[in-house]
C-alpha cells in the first residue's frame, strides 16, 4: 500500500476499500507514533463471522472472541480472575479504537452483547460502554442481514 503526504493528512493509494483498508491505514498511522509492542494493541478488530475477520487480517477475530461471549449466552463473567479474561480485558482497555466490520450482520442482540461486555470490562464512569474510545462500524447496510436477530435499524416510522 503506497501512501503519500497531502495537505497535512494521509491519503491511501492503491489500497483496499472498506474497513480492511481503513483499519490498516489507521493502524499504520498510529504505529508510526508507537513502538512495536504498543502498535499491536491500539486497535481492536472484529467481525461477526470468521471469514470476514480473516479478510481483515492484522489480528482480527470474531466479535464473540474479541469480546468474550459464547454464541448462545451473554451474562456476567463468572470468574474474572482467569488468565483468559484478564488478557482479554487488558487488550480491550489498551485499545484506543474498536472496528467492527460487516455491521449489517450485527443484529440488536449481538450489539447488546457487545455493549454489555464493554460495560463489564471498561466500566465507564458516566455509563458509556466505550469511555473515551472510538468505535467504527463499517460495511454496507444493504448486504447480508443478521441471522436469527433483528437488524440494528428498521425502515419506517417508530411504532414504539
Amino acid at each position: 500500500m503506497k501512501k503519500r503526504q497531502a495537505k497535512g493528512r494521509r491519503e491511501r493509494r492503491g489500497g483496499e476499500a472498506g474497513a480492511r483498508g481503513l483499519a490498516r491505514g489507521v493502524e499504520a498511522e498510529e504505529a508510526e507514533q508507537l513502538d512495536a509492542d504498543e502498535a499491536e494493541s491500539t486497535c481492536s478488530l472484529a467481525a461477526p463471522t470468521g471469514c470476514a475477520s480473516f479478510h481483515m487480517r492484522n489480528g482480527a477475530a470474531t466479535v464473540h472472541r474479541v469480546y468474550g461471549f459464547p454464541c448462545d449466552y451473554c451474562g456476567p463473567t463468572v470468574n474474572t480472575r482467569t488468565v483468559r479474561f484478564l488478557e482479554r480485558a487488558e487488550r480491550l482497555r489498551r485499545a484506543t479504537f474498536y472496528v467492527i466490520d460487516e455491521f449489517s450482520m450485527v443484529g440488536r442482540q449481538l450489539l447488546g452483547k457487545i455493549v454489555f461486555r464493554a460495560n463489564e470490562i471498561l466500566k465507564g464512569e458516566n455509563g458509556a460502554p466505550f469511555p473515551d474510545k472510538d468505535v467504527i462500524l463499517s460495511g454496507d447496510p444493504k448486504q447480508a442481514q443478521p441471522v436469527l436477530d433483528e437488524p440494528m435499524y428498521k425502515n419506517g416510522a417508530y411504532t414504539g
